[in-house]
């Protein structure tokens, strides 16, 4: 379903607002919304999923919780494209200066964990190629960690990914 929601370009809040008039969504609410935009489904299906989003057995979905849950494929996309405005001027000037993620890793994990903090790569950046990241950029990277890869790291395969990323935009 969030792929249902992200490739039509409808937010989940959206959506539950048009299938609930106030804060939580019924079972029958919301068998219409699955119903709705997946067509045809079982009827195990629905009470799985809803059984799932209805972390508080009330018999209740709460809005946050649906937010939360179908709408992270839509946070995911807004942090890309910020990470995209970050990493675009990044890897210009790291192919300029002829810095790759090894040696930027290899010098400047302290730890030798094959990770580093945004404010680490921040450090290490301004270090090796002069490229100095505002605050803002700094804590959209931390955020990005933390939603992509569930820790406020990045390790040295996953930049690598990242800098080598063909941008769509």
């Amino acid at each position: 379903m969030r792929r249902i929601l992200y490739g039509a370009h409808i937010s989940a809040d959206y959506i539950f607002n048009q299938h609930c008039k106030n804060q939580m969504m019924n079972a029958a609410e919301f068998k219409e919304l699955l119903t709705s935009l997946c067509g045809k489904m079982a009827d195990y299906e629905i009470k799985s999923i809803f059984s799932e989003l209805d972390n508080t057995n009330t018999g209740m979905i709460a809005k946050d919780r649906f937010l939360i849950w179908f709408g992270k494929d839509e946070q995911e996309h807004v942090f890309e494209m910020s990470m995209e405005d970050i990493l675009k001027p990044l890897v210009t000037i790291m192919n300029h200066k002829n810095c790759n993620v090894t040696n930027l890793f290899r010098d400047y994990d302290q730890n030798k964990n094959d990770m580093l903090s945004a404010e680490e790569l921040k450090a290490a950046l301004l270090a090796m190629v002069k490229f100095e990241m505002t605050q803002e950029e700094v804590g959209t990277m931390q955020q990005f960690f933390k939603n992509k890869f569930r820790r406020s790291e990045v390790k040295k395969a996953e930049f690598s990914q990242l800098v080598n990323t063909g941008f769509k935009r």
